[in-house]
């Protein structure tokens, strides 16, 4: 008896090991209180056939302090576990079932490191990836994690939350059609956030075997002009264009800083569909950033139409501006070829903030996998209050000594560094992202001459001789 039950476990564990099959993750948390923070773990998965013995009621969340936790998750309809079931989102062309799990954990205090590493780890990804391992990928593992740097806990900090993503980590492209997607990334606080790619991850610090970036994998397929980039501002990913039918996984990494100070990174392990259908993305309005000051009110129009005959086409509207309490902005639109919106947005003084809002429009076709396209742009409510962060001179950062007067400017403006940035770089763009100048920092007290600027609001970003970089507002008025 005892053999034939060991030999059940032993099929029963082998199963549910090799049809875990996970389409994507993330983890986001906010600081509550005195060294505690609610973590959210989101997991997106296969749920259809051998991959529904897989469903997990709970998972295994790492605080990254020597402690775990197994949790419930939260979303969906109760079971019978006391769990809940998650919420089925997508059940054509392929099946996604969306899972949450969130729980709270006190830390005893800092981190010697100076950060915690929040992580979850789950042993099999979906089959057939193209760009891991020639698509043997459902033995290898989806890992991500975040960091929490002790700034996150500083007792005169006012709040902290993680940097959240505001649509789902699976989106489809078409073969030969540009492919634009954004995940539409939100900080609550207003910090300062930048993306960029990484290769997904199996462990802490391990990449999963022979990662390919899409544009590489199609570049050694016969595609030499292949590319595939993402915005570091706005999160804007373009793949210039899907050479072959199948899935494709990237990574993000989110960076969060506040006055340059860094606060948590957040990292989301996502997956593209590249299709071949008979069909083309709508086409949508340009849409200027703007600046604007609190108090005052915008009025955007969009259209978007497709040239496929028959199709109609949807506008929906999405950013973090939609969550606000205070003054949130409308968004109303009507369907059809061609399809009209408008956004509107009264601000007051709650609506200021030192980074600015990203929104995204998107026109959405009617087609059997529907097309879609995004229109980003960013408006900027000014906030001229100083950016404040007390409580922290235990962490070393030099960037926070970085400054700008006078502000606004006319003629020229000097910026003061730390003496260790000496070597570095700054470099000016306007608010369209286009990089107006760029020098090497040879002093303390550098004058910069903005004598042939025109009126408007710029950005100033320090790098130094490692890498890293903060970004400050600049206001020429002459």
């Amino acid at each position: 008896m005892k053999k034939h039950l060991v030999l059940c476990f032993c099929i029963l564990y082998s199963i549910h090991s090799f049809a875990t099959h996970l389409r994507g993750a993330e983890i986001t948390f906010r600081v509550i209180g005195n060294y505690q923070i609610e973590a959210t773990l989101t997991t997106y998965s296969k749920y259809d056939g051998i991959s529904m013995l897989a469903d997990r009621n709970s998972e295994r969340i790492d605080w990254g302090d020597g402690t775990f936790d197994s949790v419930c998750r939260t979303n969906g309809p109760i079971n019978a576990s006391g769990c809940h079931d998650g919420v089925i989102i997508a059940t054509n062309p392929v099946s996604i079932k969306k899972n949450t799990y969130i729980s709270t954990h006190t830390y005893s205090g800092l981190s010697a490191d100076g950060f915690y590493v929040i992580s979850y780890f789950e042993q099999n990804r979906i089959d057939g990836i193209a760009n891991i391992d020639a698509g043997n990928s459902v033995n290898i593992p989806l890992y991500v994690e975040d960091t929490i740097f002790s700034a996150s806990f500083t007792a005169n900090l006012p709040s902290n939350s993680s940097p959240v993503f505001l649509t789902p980590p699976i989106d489809y492209a078409n073969l030969n059609e540009s492919f634009i997607y954004n995940p539409v990334i939100f900080d609550a606080d207003g910090d300062s956030v930048s993306v960029e790619l990484i290769p997904p991850l199996q462990s802490q610090g391990v990449s999963v075997p022979q990662y390919s970036y899409p544009a590489q994998y199609c570049q050694a397929n016969n595609y030499p002009n292949n590319s595939f980039q993402i915005n570091p501002q706005t999160a804007q990913i373009v793949w210039n264009t899907p050479c072959q039918m199948g899935i494709f996984i990237i990574a993000v990494l989110v960076k969060e800083y506040r006055c340059g100070v860094p606060l948590s990174t957040v990292e989301r392990d996502m997956q593209i569909i590249a299709t071949n259908e008979s069909d083309s993305p709508p086409t949508i309005s340009f849409i200027r950033d703007t600046v604007i000051q609190p108090g005052d009110s915008i009025s955007m129009s969009v259209t978007a139409n497709d040239a496929n005959v028959g199709q109609i086409v949807s506008l929906t509207a999405m950013g973090g501006a939609f969550l606000s309490t205070q003054r949130p902005p409308a968004f109303q639109s009507t369907s059809g070829n061609t399809a009209t919106g408008i956004l509107t947005w009264q601000t007051d003084s709650t609506s200021a903030r030192q980074h600015a809002y990203i929104f995204s429009i998107v026109a959405s076709d009617n087609y059997t996998i529907p097309e879609k396209s995004y229109q980003t742009f960013r408006v900027w409510v000014v906030d001229t209050s100083a950016c404040l962060l007390t409580g922290i001179s235990q962490i070393p950062n030099p960037l926070t000594a970085f400054s700008i007067y006078p502000n606004p400017a006319n003629n020229s403006v000097t910026l003061s560094v730390d003496q260790s940035m000496i070597g570095g770089t700054v470099t000016v763009s306007d608010i369209t992202g286009r990089k107006i100048t760029a020098v090497q920092l040879s002093m303390s007290n550098y004058q910069l001459s903005i004598k042939d600027f025109s009126n408007g609001v710029y950005f100033v970003t320090v790098t130094d001789k490692a890498g890293t970089s903060t970004t400050k507002k600049l206001v020429v008025s002459k």
